[in-house]
């Protein structure tokens, strides 16, 4: 999803900026505008924008309206169908259409703009004569168009806006006119869930509704049912509302399958039903002993197994066994390992991170969609990848290792090694969070709307595990075991000061006390030489020295750490170009670290 604002410095004339892509989790709040299309030359497009043109056409005057509305309800950032979309890349069109009706939702404004209702005239003592405008809304181009259906019906609340942009109401304040005009029940109007309304009232609604292409007929109402419809242009009409019957259908069945019931009656259906979505599994489950004694008590009203069947090994096999016929098979199987290997659940973004071939994908939906291929192992929620059960996690670390880590386990928390210190490398960097005083409280800190560290949280926290973890041989003797001591020394050099204040807005520096302590043992092990020895030392003493500080005021890594470490630290010297500025004075200091730190190097 990209994003409409304008700079600060907004005038009437200000330039109209765009975002670039953003991922589901670093989307700020924004405004939605829902509108009827003019011709194609009026619009203002993408390319448009790109070439910082499109002022001179018709359709620029309603983007200005919506950003101008926007701003005045504490909004900086907006959203237009004409402008937003690159409907020269054939993906994002089909993307973004699949995720309308969840922008439209997510939106925390929608205007309606209405430019075939004016208002202009019809004035009376000093207010406005709802009557008078009353037929041009109720008749409005805006009701008789396919995609605005959803945009009437997805937001929690829609603002409804004339040709000149005087405000008519909103979707409460005028649900008897929109009633009237749509028949689309009140308690509807009033934000009550879809899924309450049949699927031949819903079809109804959108009854002599046009769309420009024919398709689209259908594809409008895919949110409408809660359903994921990939457009397919060119199918026809006919077979595209085939296509959306039988995704209705799907979803009905899962439904069913999934319903909630009187425990009395769950006894019989999981007998009828043999168990609904578990398929072979219902005889462990009435063979369980749980179940035979919650069956036979009268008064038992909650059934709670505490175990797996002892046949998932074989339903994990089969799904092994189609993930490989399919034909993202090495995509998904490099997925299976990251999030199998990972310390904690990842969200989509720090997947990314940790699996090289995605980031080929074009976006986030993407990424969603080779989520979902992989099999019952995963399921995700609110973006974050987890497994359905340990089971999962258990097999594909076990029975499954050599069908998904081909050169084995060790090797793919190499590769995550890799990639955490080079998404790092580009990543960090002085104050991130743009909180520009040394005296803000890490309580006080809040990420900002495009947070830096969205993609890289959970490799600023466990590159260090990754690297401990690959079990590089004593001695470093092989070149890959130089290479990941040579890229460590690299990045302390540079970025030590960067990834401290990471960890330090990322709640985690208690941790890299840990990780610090534990990559200089690693390193002694490897005999990696005594410059680097000497370096990780010195950053040992370093974090442990000023933890207290850093822990709660992240810049004070630029101020008092620095001023108050010793004149022969290492860090200090390689980071004297961050030293406070407008410091005349600087304290008198020791060349080395205190004797009683040095004690208690290894207890940490």
């Amino acid at each position: 999803m990209r994003l409409l604002y304008y700079r600060e410095d907004y005038r009437e004339d200000g330039e109209l900026s765009i975002t670039d892509k953003l991922a589901t989790n670093a989307i700020p709040p924004y405004a939605i505008l829902s509108h009827t299309w003019g011709a194609e030359d009026e619009e203002v497009t993408f390319d448009d924008l790109a070439d910082n043109a499109g002022r001179d056409k018709p359709g620029y005057k309603k983007i200005q309206l919506c950003g101008e509305q926007a701003k005045r309800d504490g909004l900086q950032f907006f959203w237009v169908d004409t402008c937003c979309i690159n409907k020269a890349n054939k993906a994002e069109l089909s993307q973004a259409i699949r995720s309308m009706f969840r922008w439209y939702r997510n939106a925390k404004k929608c205007y309606v703009y209405l430019e075939d209702v004016s208002i202009k005239k019809v004035k009376h003592v000093n207010t406005l004569s709802e009557l008078t405008w009353k037929p041009a809304f109720s008749s409005s181009r805006w009701f008789t168009r396919g995609w605005t259906l959803q945009e009437l019906l997805a937001p929690t609340g829609v603002e409804f806006f004339s040709r000149d942009w005087h405000k008519l109401g909103d979707r409460l304040s005028l649900k008897a006119h929109i009633h009237e005009t749509t028949t689309i029940p009140y308690d509807v109007l009033e934000g009550a869930s879809l899924s309450n309304s049949s699927i031949d009232e819903r079809l109804r609604w959108a009854q002599n509704r046009e769309t420009t292409l024919k398709e689209d007929a259908a594809y409008c109402l895919a949110g409408i049912f809660d359903v994921d419809m990939a457009p397919v242009y060119g199918e026809g009409i006919e077979q595209a509302f085939r296509r959306l019957h039988n995704k209705i259908q799907s979803r009905k069945d899962c439904l069913r399958d999934l319903r909630p019931t009187d425990p009395r009656i769950d006894k019989k259906r999981i007998q009828d039903t043999k168990g609904g979505l578990l398929g072979g599994s219902y005889r462990w489950v009435l063979d369980n002993s749980s179940f035979k004694q919650w069956h036979n008590d009268p008064q038992s009203q909650l059934l709670w197994l505490n175990s797996f069947p002892p046949g998932l090994d074989a339903l994990y096999e089969r799904m092994m066994q189609q993930i490989g016929a399919s034909d993202d098979a090495e995509l998904c199987k490099q997925v299976l390992a990251s999030i199998a290997l990972a310390y904690r659940p990842l969200s989509l973004a720090e997947l990314v991170v940790l699996t090289e071939r995605l980031e080929d994908l074009k976006d986030e939906a993407e990424v969603r969609e080779i989520v979902g291929l992989c099999g019952s192992f995963l399921t995700l929620r609110e973006d974050t990848v987890y497994f359905v059960h340990q089971s999962a996690q258990d097999f594909l670390l076990g029975k499954a290792t050599d069908d998904v880590f081909p050169d084995g386990v060790e090797a793919a928390h190499r590769a995550a090694f890799s990639r955490s210190l080079e998404t790092l490398s580009k990543t960090l960097h002085r104050d991130m969070y743009q909180l520009r005083a040394p005296g803000i409280h890490i309580d006080n800190v809040k990420p900002p709307t495009l947070d830096p560290l969205a993609a890289s949280r959970y490799a600023c926290v466990y590159w260090i595990d990754h690297l401990c973890d690959s079990k590089p041989k004593s001695g470093a003797n092989e070149s890959k075991d130089v290479q990941a001591l040579d890229s460590v020394g690299a990045f302390i050099r540079k970025k030590y000061l960067y990834w401290l204040e990471g960890l330090s807005l990322c709640k985690s520096l208690a941790k890299g006390v840990v990780l610090m302590a534990r990559l200089c043992s690693l390193v002694q092990e490897m005999h990696g030489g005594d410059e680097l020895t000497k370096l990780l030392q010195d950053a040992c003493r370093f974090i442990m020295y000023h933890k207290g500080a850093i822990e709660s005021y992240p810049l004070q890594l630029y101020g008092s750490a620095l001023l108050f470490s010793p004149t022969d630290s290492v860090i200090r010297k390689l980071f004297q170009h961050e030293n406070p500025e407008g410091i005349t004075i600087r304290p008198a200091m020791s060349s080395g670290w205190s004797a009683c730190l040095q004690t208690l190097e290894g207890h940490s």
